[in-house]
C-alpha cells in the first residue's frame, strides 16, 4: 500500500471518530470536557503524523505489532481497522488524567478496532498469552522518561 493510500485510509478512519461522538462517550463526571476534547484533537494530529511516519519508514506492517506509548490509542485503533494485529501499551497515570477516559471513549466510538483495551504496563503482557511481536514502535515517548 502506498503512503498516499495509507494516509487516505487514516483520514477515513479519523473522520468516523468525531469530536461530538467522543464528547458523548466521555463520562458525565468529566468536568473538563473542553480540555479532554482538545487533548483528543492533539492525539488525532499526532496519530496522523505517526501514520505518515509509518507509511514513509519502509517498515513492514505485518504480523504482530506493539505500540509503546499509545496515548489514547488512535494509531493502535487505526492499525487494527486495517486488519493488523496491533496492541498498545500506555503507562500514563497522574500526568495525563484524561487519557483513560479518552481511551474508553475511543473504544466506544471505534468499537472492535479499539479493543482490546490498551495495557498500562509491559509486564501485563506475557509471551504465552500475547505472543511475540514482529514490530515494536514508539513515538512521543522518550520525553516522558525519567532520568536515571
Amino acid at each position: 500500500m502506498s503512503e498516499a493510500e495509507f494516509l487516505r485510509d487514516f483520514e477515513k478512519f479519523s473522520a468516523l471518530v468525531t469530536a461530538d461522538a467522543i464528547a458523548d462517550a466521555l463520562p458525565d463526571g468529566d468536568a473538563d470536557r473542553t480540555g479532554a476534547l482538545q487533548y483528543f484533537e492533539t492525539a488525532r494530529h499526532e496519530a496522523r503524523a505517526t501514520c505518515a511516519w509509518l507509511a514513509r519508514s519502509g517498515l513492514s506492517l505485518h504480523g504482530r505489532i506493539l505500540e509503546v506509548g499509545a496515548g489514547v490509542g488512535f494509531v493502535t485503533a487505526f492499525l487494527r481497522s486495517q486488519g493488523l494485529d496491533c496492541i498498545g501499551i500506555e503507562p500514563a497515570e497522574d500526568g495525563f488524567p484524561t487519557t483513560r477516559a479518552l481511551q474508553k471513549a475511543l473504544q466506544f466510538v471505534a468499537g472492535d478496532f479499539a479493543s482490546p483495551p490498551i495495557s498500562r504496563r509491559a509486564d501485563e503482557l506475557s509471551l504465552d498469552e500475547h505472543g511475540a511481536f514482529d514490530l515494536i514502535f514508539s513515538v512521543n515517548v522518550l520525553e516522558h522518561m525519567q532520568p536515571l
